[in-house]
């Protein structure tokens, strides 16, 4: 357990918000471990971490883990990295403009 705790602190990089998401991840049913473990895999491929996790949580998922993981799945990467760099939600509006290109 410490190194769960070790590493959930590592990732987090100190910011309340990510590790609140990291936690929810950690702590998600049964049923819903596999999305978790997706969810991870994808935050470490792009090296996504600290607050980069809060703002892809809460600014473009909106606090949704369905909606992360559709995120970090379909969506490209150098896309999600760059959103993922806006504190200020300007990555929302990066998100929205790629779906109403992707939807003409």
């Amino acid at each position: 357990m410490i190194e769960t705790i070790r590493d959930l602190t590592k990732r987090a990089g100190g910011n309340p918000g990510s590790m609140t998401c990291l936690l929810e991840l950690l702590f998600a049913p049964e049923a819903e471990m596999v999305r978790s473990q997706e969810i991870i895999q994808k935050l470490d491929q792009y090296g996504i971490r600290g607050v980069g996790i809060y703002v892809l949580w809460n600014d473009l998922a909106d606090r949704n883990l369905d909606r992360m993981r559709d995120l970090l799945h379909n969506y490209p990467e150098g896309l999600i990295q760059e959103a993922v760099g806006h504190q200020d939600r300007r990555g929302q509006a990066m998100i929205r403009r790629y779906e109403n290109q992707k939807n003409h």
